[in-house]
C-alpha cells in the first residue's frame, strides 16, 4: 500500500468512517477488568463525523458482554428516526451518586440529550457541539429500581435543569424520577419529577423533535490498551496541561504504553509497562494492565480531557478506568462504575500532517 492511500485511510477513520474494525484478542488480560461548555470553533483536523454503532464494547468481561447485548434494545430506541420514536413512560430510583456522576458527565459537553428506558436498563449518548467529544452513560438494570415501567422508549433530559433541581431538594442515599404527561389545551407536555424523601421538584421535558440525535459508534482498530485508576488519569492530563495543549498515547508493540507532552522547553513522559506498575492503596482495583500488539501513536488535545474532568469530583476519580487506542485513532475511556454500569468518553485524534 502507497504511503498516499496509508494517510487517506487514516484520514477517512478519523472522520469515522465504517471500513475499520475493532481488534480484539482471546487472551486480552482486561477481560478480567474490575468493576468498580461546549467548544464552539474545533480546530479543523479533527472531528467526530457519522458513525456506526456496530462496536459497543471495549474490554468487557462476560458479564459486561451480557450487559452490553442486553442494551441493543436501547440503542435500537435512542437512534430510531423522528416519526418511529416512541416516548417513555417511567418511575424509576437511582443511587444519588450514580446520578450525580452521570450528569456531571453530560455538563462537561452537552446539556440536553436523549435517554432511551428499557427493563434493561438506562442509555444517554451526546455529542459536543464541535463534534470531537462524545459521552455515553449506561446504568444497568442491576443499579435501577423500576417503580413502574409503562411504556419502553426515550426521553429528553436536559441535564442543567436536572442538577438545578438537585439543589433545591436534600436529597438522600436514592433519587426518584417519575416521567409524566400532561394534557394543557388539546396539546401533550412532558414532565419529569425530582424527589428524594418527602421533598420534590419538576422540569418540563423538550419535545423529542427539538432534541439533537446523538452520533452513533463507529468501529475502529485500536490496539492498544491500559487500564488504571480514573484519578491517574487525571493526574496526567493535569501534569501535561502545564506545558503543551496536547497529549501524546503511544504503544510500542510490545506491551508498553506512554502518555507525553512536549513544551517550549520541557517535556513531561510517563511510561507504564505490563504489571510492573502495581496500584498499592486501591484495593479494589487491580495491577495496572497494558496491552499493545502493534505500534499505535496518537494526539489529543488536553482541553477536551479537562472539559471532563473538570466536571467529575474527586471521590469518583476512584473509580476504574479503561482506555483504549490507535494509530491517529480516536480514544475510548471506559470508566466502570459498578458491576454492569459505566461511561464511556470518546475523543476525536488530532491528525498529524
Amino acid at each position: 500500500m502507497s504511503e498516499t492511500q496509508t494517510q487517506q485511510d487514516r484520514e477517512e477513520a478519523s472522520l469515522f468512517s465504517d471500513k475499520f474494525t475493532e481488534e480484539t484478542s482471546s487472551s486480552d488480560p482486561t477481560d478480567n477488568s474490575n468493576d468498580y461548555t461546549p467548544e464552539e470553533n474545533a480546530a479543523p483536523n479533527y472531528t467526530l463525523g457519522s458513525i456506526s454503532h456496530a462496536v459497543e464494547s471495549l474490554n468487557h468481561n462476560p458479564t459486561e458482554i451480557t450487559s452490553t447485548l442486553s442494551k441493543e434494545a436501547n440503542s435500537e430506541l435512542l437512534y430510531a428516526d423522528a416519526d418511529e420514536r416512541v416516548r417513555a413512560e417511567f418511575t424509576i430510583t437511582l443511587n444519588t451518586k450514580l446520578l450525580k456522576h452521570t450528569i456531571n458527565s453530560f455538563l462537561s459537553l452537552s446539556e440536553e440529550t436523549f435517554v432511551s428506558i428499557t427493563e434493561q436498563g438506562m442509555l444517554a449518548c451526546g455529542v459536543d457541539s464541535s463534534n470531537t467529544t462524545m459521552i455515553r452513560e449506561w446504568i444497568d438494570a442491576e443499579d435501577i429500581t423500576y417503580d413502574d415501567l409503562t411504556q419502553n422508549g426515550i426521553t429528553a433530559i436536559n441535564w442543567r435543569d436536572l442538577s438545578e433541581a438537585l439543589t433545591e431538594i436534600e436529597t438522600g442515599d436514592t433519587i426518584t424520577l417519575n416521567k409524566y404527561t400532561e394534557t394543557t389545551d388539546g396539546n401533550d407536555v412532558d414532565f419529569l419529577e425530582i424527589s428524594s424523601g418527602n421533598e420534590s421538584e419538576n422540569i418540563k421535558v423538550a419535545s423529542l423533535n427539538q432534541v439533537r440525535q446523538p452520533p452513533t459508534i463507529p468501529e475502529l482498530t485500536l490496539t492498544a490498551n491500559i487500564r488504571l485508576p480514573l484519578r491517574e488519569i487525571k493526574t496526567i492530563i493535569n501534569r501535561c496541561g502545564e506545558y503543551s495543549d496536547h497529549i501524546s498515547f503511544e504503544g510500542n508493540g510490545d506491551n508498553c504504553i506512554t502518555f507525553s507532552a512536549e513544551g517550549d522547553v520541557t517535556e513531561i513522559t510517563k511510561t507504564y509497562k505490563t504489571e510492573n506498575d502495581a496500584v498499592t492503596n486501591l484495593e479494589s482495583i487491580q495491577p495496572i494492565q497494558t496491552q499493545s500488539s502493534k505500534s499505535a501513536l496518537s494526539l489529543f488535545s488536553i482541553d477536551l480531557f479537562e472539559k471532563y474532568f473538570k466536571r467529575i469530583r474527586k471521590s469518583q476519580t476512584e473509580y476504574a478506568a479503561q482506555i483504549r487506542f490507535g494509530d491517529e485513532f480516536p480514544m475510548k475511556m471506559q470508566v466502570n462504575k459498578t458491576a454492569k454500569s459505566f461511561t464511556t468518553l470518546m475523543i476525536a485524534p488530532r491528525i498529524q500532517a
